[in-house]
């Protein structure tokens, strides 16, 4: 089955400036080159659709080796600037024979299974529609000029519409993407006028992963997916855990939660560094080179501290509530100090070391489990405040988590972990509880993670098997979150 992915960057953007929807633009061609290369390392031959700038831009600035290129016609262009799911379908447009679409930001770390490979129309999962699909369905009912008659239908029997996620896509019933791809380039190009008084962004769902839905449905083609079940669009859990990868999960997704989400696209820095250090040192110097700015570790600047978004973070807050703000700002300047003297008898060469051995040593926890033997590492700081400032931080710059969606900045008692970086940030800042207290605590010298679950059972006020096993649960939890945040490690 041909393998085949598509890059177009068109004449407005910039590639080492514009982000294509990740938090910066470096982590966009992290994933690029972790996606292309497990293909290579998997299927061999890959193939690319491209625009000239997004080919030259990957094959000969990033040296990915695809077996074959094939760049878009001059005349290729996107009618509205947020289409950017269009190049997909002229990419689907061209085949012949059976073939699966990958996109940039998914990861195999093993080959599909081929019960998968054999159905007529074939993708990531279905997907259910909630209100980002709703209020653009309202918006195309009320507004576009053309709708496609299995659309249509679609809206009005549906109570919830569905979709078939297209992170991979493709088939063996070419004809079936010969009339589906048509179909939707009219639907795109009658409606132009009416995306210019909508999120147009919204619109690629509908004529790349909706329409194809219900054109299969109508055609009673055989569908099948990689997951079998539905999940809603705003559903997705644990499809970005790239650190899982690939002893816990074979098959990563970073959807757009997951691009927005600074700590994972680091974690996939991490992931690109750890399998293809080659090309993370290449992409590195591709920033150095043309003197663009970059975020993603190595720097060498620890010991210094860049407080410019931790400022910018705390001018932010609410100061309507002059209770909850009184004592902040004489607090907010002793953290920022706190910071600063202990960054400055960090080992620069030390940190480097724990940051080349993260990825490993997070698989070797949780590959060995109970009998792996863990220890806390050197460098980091807890902090208590009154102030939750790795909340205010981490409410800033995560995206998809659950406690900081409704984060508000409160009066209380907080625990603070401080923890030296090797970037131009020179740290981070996570909020923690007390049972991560405890643990690193009984961590200062190695131990089995079995030993450390009964070393923490005088904790338990219950010889409940049931109570017990949820406490164990908890440790095991929060010793996932401290090995993320390279603050516990293999001994």
């Amino acid at each position: 089955m041909k393998v085949i992915q598509t890059m177009y960057i068109g004449e407005e953007k910039y590639p080492l400036t514009d982000s294509f929807g990740w938090v910066k633009s470096e982590y966009n061609w992290m994933s690029w080159a972790l996606s292309f290369l497990q293909l290579q390392k998997l299927y061999g031959d890959v193939t690319l659709y491209a625009d000239e700038k997004g080919a030259s831009f990957l094959v000969d600035k990033m040296g990915l080796s695809y077996a074959n290129v094939v760049i878009f016609p001059k005349k290729f262009n996107l009618p509205h600037k947020d289409l950017w799911a269009l190049p997909k379908l002229w990419t689907y447009s061209l085949q012949d024979k059976p073939f699966v679409h990958i996109d940039g930001d998914v990861y195999l770390f093993e080959k599909l299974p081929e019960t998968l490979l054999c159905a007529d129309v074939f993708a990531q999962n279905i997907e259910v529609a909630t209100g980002y699909y709703k209020q653009m369905q309202n918006y195309i009912e009320q507004n576009f000029s053309y709708i496609p008659q299995t659309v249509k239908k679609d809206f009005t029997d549906s109570i919830q519409i569905c979709a078939l996620n297209a992170g991979i896509l493709g088939g063996n019933d070419i004809t079936l993407f010969k009339n589906y791809t048509e179909e939707a380039f009219r639907y795109v190009l009658n409606n132009v006028k009416s995306l210019q008084n909508v999120t147009a962004d919204h619109f690629n769902v509908f004529f790349e992963q909706h329409l194809l839905y219900v054109m299969a449905k109508h055609k009673y083609a055989n569908i099948k997916c990689l997951f079998k079940e539905h999940i809603n669009d705003n559903g997705y859990k644990q499809m970005g855990d790239i650190y899982e990868a690939p002893k816990g999960r074979s098959y990563i997704h970073m959807l757009g939660c997951y691009k927005k989400d600074r700590f994972s696209c680091i974690q996939v820095a991490y992931k690109l560094k750890q399998l293809y250090p080659e090309y993370f040192e290449r992409i590195l110097k591709l920033y150095s080179d043309n003197s663009c700015e970059i975020e993603s570790f190595p720097v060498k600047k620890t010991g210094v501290a860049d407080f410019s978004k931790f400022n910018e973070y705390y001018n932010s807050i609410d100061r309507n509530d002059s209770v909850e703000f009184d004592g902040a700002l004489l607090e907010f300047n002793q953290i920022k100090k706190e910071i600063s003297d202990y960054l400055q008898g960090c080992n620069i060469n030390y940190i480097e070391s724990r940051d080349n051995h993260f990825c490993e040593s997070y698989e070797k926890i949780f590959l060995n489990g109970n009998s792996c033997l863990i220890q806390r590492e050197l460098y980091f700081k807890i902090i208590e405040s009154e102030y939750d400032w790795g909340g205010l931080i981490n409410s800033n710059e995560r995206v998809g988590v659950a406690i900081y969606e409704n984060w508000k900045f409160k009066r209380s008692h907080y625990i603070n972990l401080l923890v030296p970086e090797n970037t131009t940030v020179g740290f981070s800042l996570y909020d923690i509880e007390d049972i991560d207290v405890l643990i690193l605590s009984l961590l200062e010298k190695p131990c089995t993670i079995h030993a450390l679950k009964n070393n923490m059972l005088p904790y338990v006020e219950s010889s409940d098997t049931q109570v017990i096993n949820v406490f164990f649960n908890l440790i095991e939890e929060s010793l996932k979150k401290l090995a993320l945040y390279k603050v516990i490690k293999t001994a």
